[in-house]
């Protein structure tokens, strides 16, 4: 992140596994900048993309989607 980008205000989007994060980031920015897919576990590191809304910009933080207790690959 550069250092103008580190002032601006950041919305991270977070919760469960394949319930459409990814979709909601691609939505508020209104383009394709995240993977879709079907099943979970695509998204494996968080992907920081520059937004707008009403004329002021903002970061929208995509994350891997958390479950309580991991798995084997949160263990490795």
């Amino acid at each position: 992140m550069s250092a103008p980008e580190a002032t601006l205000p950041t919305v991270a989007i977070v919760g469960r596994p394949n319930v459409g994060k990814s979709t909601l980031l691609n939505r508020i920015v209104g383009r394709r900048e995240a993977i879709v897919e079907g099943r979970h576990g695509v998204t494996r590191d968080r992907k920081v993309v520059t937004a707008e809304w009403q004329g002021r910009e903002f970061l929208v933080v995509d994350t891997g989607g958390w479950l309580p207790g991991g798995t084997t690959l949160d263990a490795r």
